[in-house]
């Protein structure tokens, strides 16, 4: 397997995970009343947050380095 078939794999596994992670918070805001969040949503939304950013940049390296 080559890096970039390598890359391309970390990259699906990674968006898999994203999903996951944004199908569970959209879970629990539909969960919630109508103008309350909880802790964990908020939390669950920064971690949302976080690992989107570090799969945009991981892509934009991958494409960068092509």
């Amino acid at each position: 397997m080559t890096p970039e078939e390598k890359r391309k794999e970390q990259v699906a596994r990674q968006c898999a995970d994203l999903l996951k992670l944004a199908t569970d918070l959209k879970a629990q805001v539909d969960k919630a009343r109508k103008d309350e969040l909880s802790v964990s949503v908020v939390r669950k939304a920064a971690e949302l947050e976080q690992m989107a950013h570090k799969v945009r940049n991981g892509a934009a390296l991958s494409t960068s380095n092509e």
